[in-house]
């Protein structure tokens, strides 16, 4: 996808600073928590993982629930464009970083 830098917002407290922590995480979910650190440092030159209240995270809400309603439908074939739908709820929050 060509993404160096990675940007996180989350309006889970518990999930930005358990991705945040530096020591061993040894609660339930540590295994997923460990690999997803582990995947962003595989693919990405740097991450800032910060929270997010839900009511200024409106794109992440309705990118979910794009992704929710695909779910069951056939996988889709991107070719680095966007679906107009994503593109569409990108362009509004951060419309200066869409050409």
């Amino acid at each position: 996808m060509g993404i160096a830098k990675l940007v996180i917002e989350s309006d889970s407290q518990l999930l930005v600073h358990a991705m945040n922590r530096e020591t061993k995480d040894t609660s339930h979910v540590a295994v997923v928590i460990e690999e997803a650190k582990r995947l962003i440092r595989m693919n990405f030159l740097s991450c800032s993982i910060s929270y997010c209240s839900r009511s200024c995270n409106m794109a992440a809400h309705m990118l979910a629930k794009v992704g929710y309603n695909a779910a069951s439908a056939v996988p889709y074939n991107y070719d680095n464009v966007l679906p107009a739908p994503i593109a569409g709820i990108v362009t509004g929050e951060m419309p200066d970083l869409v050409e």
